[in-house]
């Protein structure tokens, strides 16, 4: 009850400060998706912050504010909610917490100057640079680590008129509990994947129970 009346009292005060009481983060997924059409951002990671999103809003009670200010401001609390209520925890709940609050923080920047607005570009790994025995760095860029003649690429066909999935296996082969831990993060990409109805997981198991291929 605390945690729930602390957010309803912080996010009432943000909406009212920012003058947006009727605003609801659903105008951040239709601003992603018209930045998406535009070419502002990658159809990749408008899926992916869309999914998180809809993720935070179905843990929202009916009489708690929607507004993008109010999420924003109590985002750690919901994603914990989240997380408790799918019994998730790790890098999903990173990913989520990160996904959501880039979209939010740039939809708002977005509104207070729609002109200025510019969506920053996707970050790339740093790569740390490697330190010799005298201490002196490497500045040679050093190529991807593959063990030549070793690695197996496969394809599997998804259709007509579809292209094939390709995938890569690892030196050394992969073991079950790989395969479920690629498959839980396949899932959070597919085009359907709606993550206010459940997990990876619940949702791999809705299309194990339903007719097979």
């Amino acid at each position: 009850m605390g945690v729930r009346k602390d957010f309803a009292m912080a996010s009432s005060v943000s909406a009212i400060s920012q003058g947006a009481e009727n605003e609801s983060i659903d105008q951040v997924t239709s601003w992603l998706a018209a930045a998406r059409a535009r070419g502002d951002i990658k159809p990749a990671t408008v899926r992916t912050r869309i999914t998180a999103l809809k993720a935070i809003r179905s843990v929202l009670d009916v009489n708690e504010p929607r507004t993008p200010e109010a999420v924003l401001a109590n985002l750690d609390d919901l994603v914990k909610r989240w997380a408790n209520k799918h019994n998730q925890h790790g890098q999903t709940l990173t990913d989520y917490a990160g996904r959501c609050r880039t979209a939010l923080q740039q939809y708002l920047a977005w509104k207070q100057d729609p002109a200025k607005f510019r969506a920053p570009p996707g970050r790339t790994p740093s790569r740390k640079p490697i330190v010799e025995a005298n201490n002196k760095a490497d500045v040679t860029p050093q190529p991807p680590r593959v063990s030549p003649g070793n690695t197996e690429r496969r394809t599997l066909p998804l259709g007509v008129d579809r292209d094939p999935f390709v995938y890569e296996l690892p030196v050394g082969g992969l073991t079950v509990k790989d395969i479920q831990r690629i498959s839980y993060h396949l899932v959070t990409m597919a085009n359907d994947y709606d993550a206010s109805e459940g997990t990876p997981k619940d949702a791999l198991m809705r299309v194990s129970s339903g007719p097979h291929i």
